[in-house]
């Protein structure tokens, strides 16, 4: 009998334990969540039946291991439950980040080089300490996991809890049924893009049903992007030869959010901005770096750019190969990786035959980003003051990395914005106003950083009047206002919105009501050659003229893969869509229509009878030129 009740005792610390973690992550990171059409009650039910779930089934599997199997079999059974906990954890974390399941992140891992795959890290905003601590746990996972559970075992016989296994049974049985009938009194209120929303915060990612997306159908599949010839053939005729060829300075500044650049934030970059040339509203065409890169240099659509990477063209992107052609010099001066996932190569030609000056200042611990910062901007003026000669005809490109996080800035004085977070302070589950606060101080920190450094530039470059300047970010950044944290996550405003401001000398044009990144070489080309016709391998126009089309294309993060989650957006309002086949965006006959909103996140759906006549109304003439000809929603 004393054997029978042993068997029956529960270790409700330790399986207490796995439930409030469960608990606590999927909880933390609903709330985080925008509540859309209310779902967010469900999903609270939802995540808390699921978690009772799993623990009702490793205490089932506990009690029959222990009962039928040698002792050995139970230890390897609480060394998975304990891995499991752990893949709950970092599941928490690439949600909270870059909106993937860790099995979504182990597909992307086996697609990858170990280079890449080092880039992917990076990419996730992790510092590698944290990866570091992470996989090497792996190797402690058998002692810990075993270790918390004799613990919690031995503190619990003081006070033991005891349950039948029929009643474990029940509840294993009995919570399936349960949420399903949740489910399905549930899900005629549920909206499908409320469901994608918050099944990626479920602690098994995945709900009974699920309400269909509109699918719209595609008469001609996405077209191959140029070859290396046919880019070759459409910059060939180019042949402006401007008798002035002033300066050109383009700055791409990492994860820099337009609406952060107020004049206490950025005091320079808002007196610059008062007077260039600039959009009204101003998009990446993309949420992660290299696809941005890549529509800055190629003035390319960003879903393009896995593609014409792989095909490794000897030439440098279009609109830097158009400058040279004309006479100018490239000269680089970077504190960011250009070598992420082979961008350097992409952007200067295979062999980076493409440019004429490449210095890097790159940063590892204890050198923090501000400082490689800074060293770009001495080298340049060093430079100058050594040969007069860079005065005139240089295209000058400098990439920044102090706003990436962590956020670095100078620390010998009290920082300009305070409180500041710690590292802990980023991956709470659940952060509190004050802790979001801190966060934003610590970018706002580094923003106002780079800003003091624009102005150093300003004001000690020669004759920077009579040059063009460029400023922009690569992408923007979010602070948990639509449940995430950083970039690559959505494709909303706060992630894609960024400065985009021109500096043209005796430009009396007034500001379009929208551009991207696709535009600037465009812009720069017309600013210095008037009239002469853009090649058609640049996709973007030139805001110095009347836009032909009124659109952005972007495209959301998706590791080396082509990106499959995309959106249009026409100013005002914009449609978020995924290929249906995500694997080969090339061959995929229809775009699942993720989210209809306005600019500012506003959903429409709801707003909107005729869901076709609608797409073609706002997004017709921009879905034709990407997908011509003219696609339909499906039945």
């Amino acid at each position: 009998m004393a054997q029978q009740n042993r068997s029956l005792w529960i270790n409700y610390l330790y399986y207490g334990s796995l439930f409030s973690l469960l608990l606590i992550l999927s909880s933390g990171t609903i709330y985080c969540h925008e509540d859309l059409a209310g779902s967010r009650p469900f999903f609270l039910f939802y995540s808390a039946g699921e978690a009772m779930l799993e623990v009702s089934l490793f205490i089932a599997a506990g009690w029959l291991i222990q009962r039928y199997l040698p002792s050995i079999f139970f230890g390897l059974f609480i060394i998975v439950t304990f891995a499991t906990a752990l893949i709950h954890l970092i599941d928490f974390l690439l949600n909270r980040i870059v909106n993937v399941s860790i099995w979504e992140m182990i597909d992307y891992v086996f697609d990858e080089t170990f280079e890449n795959f080092l880039h992917m890290l990076d990419a996730a905003g992790l510092p590698f300490w944290m990866w570091g601590i992470m996989f090497s746990s792996l190797i402690f996972i058998p002692l810990l996991g075993l270790a918390i559970f004799r613990l919690t075992e031995w503190i619990g016989s003081f006070r033991p809890f005891g349950c039948s296994f029929e009643k474990v049974l029940q509840a294993v049985f009995c919570l399936p049924i349960a949420l399903f009938l949740w489910d399905f009194s549930a899900s005629h209120f549920v909206p499908e893009e409320a469901h994608r929303t918050f099944k990626g915060s479920l602690p098994w990612r995945i709900t009974f049903l699920r309400p269909n997306a509109p699918e719209l159908a595609l008469n001609q599949t996405l077209p191959l992007p140029m070859s290396e010839v046919e880019v070759l053939n459409s910059l060939e005729p180019f042949s402006a030869a401007p008798t002035k060829k002033p300066n050109i300075y383009l700055f791409v500044v990492e994860s820099l959010r337009e609406n952060i650049l107020d004049t206490n934030t950025a005091p320079h970059l808002s007196a610059f901005r008062e007077k260039s040339l600039h959009a009204k509203r101003s998009l990446s065409n993309a949420n992660g770096t290299m696809v941005a890169w890549y529509s800055i240099f190629h003035s390319d659509f960003p879903f393009y750019w896995s593609s014409v990477k792989e095909q490794k063209r000897e030439l440098a992107a279009p609109g830097l190969a158009l400058l040279r052609k004309m006479g100018y010099k490239i000269r680089v001066y970077s504190s960011a990786n250009l070598a992420y996932y082979g961008m350097d190569r992409l952007l200067f030609g295979n062999q980076l035959s493409g440019v004429d000056s490449l210095q890097f200042f790159l940063h590892s611990a204890p050198k923090e980003a501000w400082e490689s910062d800074g060293e770009t901007l001495q080298a340049f003026h060093r430079d100058l003051a050594e040969n007069p000669e860079l005065g005139e005809g240089q295209c000058v490109l400098f990439f920044w990395d102090a706003t990436h996080f962590p956020y670095s800035w100078p620390k010998e004085a009290p920082p300009h914005f305070s409180p500041t977070a710690s590292d802990f302070t980023y991956f709470k589950a659940y952060p509190s106003l004050k802790n979001i606060e801190a966060i934003k101080n610590s970018y706002r920190n580094a923003v106002h950083f780079a800003d003091s450094l624009f102005g150093r530039f300003l004001s000690e470059t020669p004759n920077i009047e009579n040059a063009i300047v460029v400023f922009t970010g690569d992408h923007g950044q979010e602070f948990f206002e639509y449940g995430h944290l950083f970039h690559l996550s959505e494709l909303n405003h706060v992630q894609t919105e960024v400065p985009l401001y021109f500096q043209i000398p005796g430009n009396s044009i007034d500001n379009p009501p929208l551009a991207s990144h696709m535009d600037i070489f465009p812009t720069i080309l017309d600013a210095i050659a008037p009239g002469s016709p853009i090649p058609s391998a640049l996709k973007g126009e030139s805001l110095l003229s009347p836009k032909k089309w009124p659109f952005v294309a972007l495209a959301r993060y998706n590791a080396s893969r082509p990106p499959c989650e995309i959106a249009l957006h026409n100013g005002k309002n914009k449609i978020i869509a995924r290929f249906s086949n995500k694997r080969d965006i090339y061959q995929s006959p229809s775009l699942s229509i993720l989210s209809l909103r306005t600019a500012n996140e506003k959903l429409l759906k709801d707003e909107i009878s005729d869901l076709e006549t609608w797409i073609d109304s706002e997004f017709g003439e921009g879905l034709n030129k990407i997908f011509s000809p003219k696609s339909h929603l499906l039945p």
